[in-house]
């Protein structure tokens, strides 16, 4: 017996066409699972892949408006304490072994390495504990609401709704405002208030947020 789709010689025990039955099983391929909406299927920008928090908080179709980057200034400036404290025994070194420099004996150069000792503590905490702060920190303004999450151990997290929302209020410091970051608060009726640190471009930010709160479903 022959197929009159494919050809195929089929056997007289064969009811269906083996190759076609073949062909139509491997055309029919299992869809992949569902998982979370990324944020480009929500039409918004992107949020960092470690930002476990916000993409676990993220209601079905809620769309991300604005992403907020917090700035390493405080990383970089760390690393520059560090840099200058393992300097200072360098220096030290240098004057004991040469005292015609400044007529520098031993007891006084070391009198350089407390100085630099305290350089390359402190500026190993603030490099820590921004590194912290900048990989921790998760700032997002949806359709819907402002989110926060501050810490990378120790956590602490926050939302406020845009219908809510009554100020956002940003200061810059002089290294801000050269640097391009600053602190953001946002205000909320009844109290709340969600601060942040370090943020970039705070100024944009802020116009994001009440760009967002001021649009008629929120009003």
């Amino acid at each position: 017996m022959v197929c009159p789709n494919c050809g195929y010689v089929m056997s007289d025990l064969d009811a269906d066409c083996p190759r076609c039955t073949r062909m139509a099983l491997s055309s029919v391929r299992p869809s992949p699972p569902a998982g979370p909406a990324s944020s480009a299927q929500r039409g918004g920008p992107a949020v960092p892949a470690h930002w476990a928090y916000v993409r676990s908080v993220l209601q079905p179709g809620e769309t991300v408006a604005a992403v907020a980057r917090i700035h390493p200034w405080g990383v970089g400036t760390g690393l520059v304490c560090m840099g200058a404290g393992c300097l200072f025994p360098v220096v030290a070194l240098l004057l004991s072994a040469s005292p015609g420099i400044l007529n520098a004996g031993i007891w006084t150069a070391l009198l350089w390495m407390p100085p630099g000792f305290g350089l390359l503590v402190g500026g190993s905490v603030l490099a820590a504990t921004s590194w912290s702060h900048v990989r921790g920190a998760e700032v997002v303004v949806t359709d819907r609401r402002v989110i926060t999450k501050d810490g990378l151990y120790s956590t602490s997290a926050a939302d406020l709704r845009l219908s809510q929302v009554e100020s956002v209020a940003v200061h810059q410091g002089i290294i801000g405002r050269c640097f391009g970051f600053g602190s953001l608060a946002v205000t909320g009726t009844g109290g709340a208030r969600l601060a942040v640190v370090g943020v970039v471009a705070p100024m944009d930010f802020r116009q994001r947020v009440l760009e967002a709160a001021e649009r008629p479903a929120h009003r």
